[in-house]
């Protein structure tokens, strides 16, 4: 699968998409991003298309991190896209929290790929597709870890944050999501699950601009309009934002209220739903 490759720093230069696709274009605002020579890049963050749901792939020379498994319907399209990729095991598999768009995939992730840490919030569900999860885990025999905020891991030379979940329960599902900052060098992404604007306000009370500003966002919740709260987005200030969501899909993500908001910010956006997966790279410069 083709996917649009991009450098974090943003040097200038046209988008290259592997694998010969020349349909595969980046939206008219998003024609700033740049392409580069993955050859010799350290890390690369791939934002794979899994319709509409999240998957995350974070490649480094030291291992890979897994932030998500898209839904059930995805499930052969990940597992396609990995082995691609070359994976066959991951340091951390994070899921953000237990949303059938995010774990559906998530026995697969387990049941195939060794595993050292998988890590999850503290939330329950009694659906199948959790149930799933929950077995393969077990299966897999990899260590468990309840997200903790404050906590940080390193895998090699990039280091990960965990930002929330800040409070024990959530009446809301999208709240307990396991938020992510990754750095590298000094490169950065914000990787938010689908934490709403109750979630965002507990990071803004938590954590300092300094923690928060990022070069690039993943906006939670498909882009929806109950999260990527105006505050927030001033705190994180990025300079890219990726949206992953299904194409023409039911809830009509992205919401242009969010639209607008980034793009008053003049932040590059890239959709997975318009280009399919993105890939950013980063030697760790600014």
């Amino acid at each position: 699968a083709a996917a649009l490759v991009l450098s974090l720093a943003g040097c200038s230069g046209l988008p290259s998409v592997p694998g010969g696709s020349a349909d595969v274009v980046p939206n008219p605002s998003a024609s700033a991003a740049a392409a580069v020579d993955t050859v010799d890049a350290p890390l690369e963050g791939h934002f794979i298309d899994v319709g509409q749901g999240d998957s995350i792939l974070i490649k480094t020379a030291s291992g890979n991190m897994l932030v998500d498994a898209g839904p059930n319907s995805a499930e052969d399209q990940l597992n396609a896209y990995l082995e691609e990729q070359g994976v066959t095991s991951f340091t951390y598999a994070v899921f953000t929290h237990m949303d059938e768009d995010h774990i559906g995939g998530g026995d697969m992730i387990e049941n195939n790929y060794k595993i050292e840490t998988t890590i999850v919030p503290d939330q329950v569900t009694t659906t199948k597709t959790y149930q799933r999860l929950v077995d393969a885990t077990e299966k897999n025999g990899c260590q468990v870890k309840q997200a903790v905020s404050g906590e940080t891991y390193s895998l090699g030379e990039m280091q990960f944050t965990i930002l929330a979940p800040n409070e024990e329960s959530y009446k809301d599902s999208n709240n307990y999501s396991v938020v992510v900052r990754v750095d590298y060098g000094k490169t950065s992404m914000l990787l938010t699950g689908d934490a709403e604007v109750q979630s965002e306000k507990e990071i803004l009370a938590k954590y300092n601009q300094k923690t928060l500003k990022c070069d690039l966002l993943k906006c939670g919740h498909h882009g929806s309009d109950t999260s990527t709260s105006q505050e927030f987005l001033d705190a994180v200030n990025p300079t890219y934002a990726v949206i992953s969501c299904g194409k023409d899909n039911k809830y009509g993500h992205p919401k242009q209220v969010t639209l607008d908001k980034l793009n008053r910010k003049n932040i590059t956006v890239y959709r997975t739903d318009l280009v399919g997966s993105v890939v950013f790279v980063s030697d760790g410069k600014t």
